[in-house]
């Protein structure tokens, strides 16, 4: 019929919202990049020289090597929740992905999900190293090993009204002095907790962790990324490279960011769309235009809570006689998939 659109017609209308609304995120990446380059500028600057005392046990203890590097803490606390991320977003959108294949279109709402993840994530990432690095260099504290790295003067004490400074260290290396002196917070700690933090909120929001009907195993799955976190920030304290304050706000500030992070992008982990992007950007208000699970828009304001139909996972979990109830936010149509 001539008043019907073809496949490819269909496909035309929508890229240009979905272009539009991908293209609404900019800001947010160049924020991002902006947050990169300052964490980098940061981490070369001089930190504060604190004085101390040369008979202060707490900064006394041996220096020796880490048991998990920066760099392997990086790693795993960014490949693993990256990897996660798109594991799962393929699983809610396979199906999305099949049927747009077969019609050759694009799977828009996964396109949006996986966007909005990792954007997010890395959003985490970004505004924690930053903050860390800002504190570290302004706090400037002592490591528990600093003495041991500053090699003093043989034969040195501190004044008879005062405190030593770095005057009095033998240790030639810049960078291990610079070091020793970036204590406050732990920057493992806060980074852990930023990247397996934000897994954990992401897995618990995927499932549903707080939708009242109490699934145990989803627990301690969404949990699980904590207890790693929390044994790479309890090896700072026995590696003697921070003070058990340290490690404890580092771990709270990197839990705090990734938590706030995750609220930017997505709702309560305790309302009915918990783990669905927040799909509010370029939006119509006029017409409350929303973006159906194939990238066009939908006119229908209620049509979203209407159709909405459990994604694959929760079928899957809770089985198919399972009542699931959309949320009028979530605006989102599976049906044709």
């Amino acid at each position: 019929m001539s008043g019907q659109l073809t496949q490819e017609e269909q496909g035309s209308k929508r890229r240009p919202f979905f272009r539009t609304k991908t293209f609404s995120y900019l800001t947010d990446w160049v924020f991002v990049i902006i947050m990169g380059i300052l964490w980098g500028l940061l981490g070369k600057l001089e930190p504060f020289h604190r004085e101390f005392s040369l008979t202060d046990k707490t900064i006394m203890y041996p220096h020796k090597p880490d048991t998990i590097t920066f760099s392997a803490a990086a790693a795993i606390c960014s490949v693993i929740p990256l990897a996660t991320i798109i594991f799962l977003c393929i699983l809610r959108h396979w199906k999305d992905c099949l049927y747009a294949l077969r019609n050759r279109e694009h799977p828009y709402k996964f396109y949006h999900d996986l966007h909005i993840g990792i954007l997010s994530f890395v959003v985490a990432m970004t505004m924690n190293l930053m903050f860390t690095n800002v504190v570290k260099n302004l706090a400037g504290r002592k490591r528990p090993d600093f003495i041991a790295r500053c090699k003093p003067k043989a034969g040195s004490s501190d004044p008879t009204w005062g405190l030593s400074t770095n005057d009095v260290c033998t240790e030639t290396d810049e960078y291990l002095m610079q070091d020793g002196q970036r204590s406050f917070p732990s920057g493992h700690s806060s980074f852990s907790f930023a990247g397996l933090g934000y897994m954990s909120f992401f897995i618990a929001g995927y499932f549903k962790l707080y939708d009242g009907r109490g699934f145990s195993h989803v627990a301690y799955l969404a949990n699980f990324p904590l207890l790693f976190a929390t044994y790479v920030a309890l090896t700072r304290v026995s590696d003697y490279r921070h003070h058990w304050q340290d490690v404890f706000i580092g771990s709270l500030l990197g839990l705090g960011m990734a938590y706030f992070a995750y609220r930017v992008y997505y709702p309560p982990l305790g309302s009915d769309d918990a783990g669905e992007p927040y799909n509010r950007r370029c939006q119509n208000r006029e017409n409350n235009k929303k973006i159906d699970g194939n990238g066009s828009a939908n006119n229908d304001s209620t049509s979203g809570a209407q159709d909405f139909q459990p994604p694959i996972h929760l079928s899957i979990l809770n089985g198919p006689n399972h009542q699931f109830q959309g949320h009028p936010h979530t605006a989102i149509n599976y049906q044709g998939v």
